[in-house]
């Protein structure tokens, strides 16, 4: 559990140099390869793709049109 207690340092050091503040119970932790339970460790949400990041769909098949479709309508 070292690693999450890295990670949660350099989200630290983050918000003192930018003056920003991290909402942990906003933010989701997603695994990419081995899973791990960091969301528990960094007390934030868990999440799997596909997700929305900024109104955009992240994850998925690209080569679906519904994949596009909301992007396409919001053009």
């Amino acid at each position: 559990m070292g690693y999450v207690i890295n990670v949660r340092r350099i989200l630290r050091c983050f918000e003192v140099a930018s003056g920003l503040h991290i909402n942990f119970q906003k933010t989701c932790v997603m695994k990419v390869g081995k899973e791990k339970s960091w969301a528990t460790s960094m007390r934030c949400n868990k999440a799997s793709l596909p997700i929305r990041y900024l109104g955009l769909t992240l994850g998925g098949h690209p080569c679906s049109k519904l994949f596009w479709s909301d992007l396409i309508h919001r053009f």
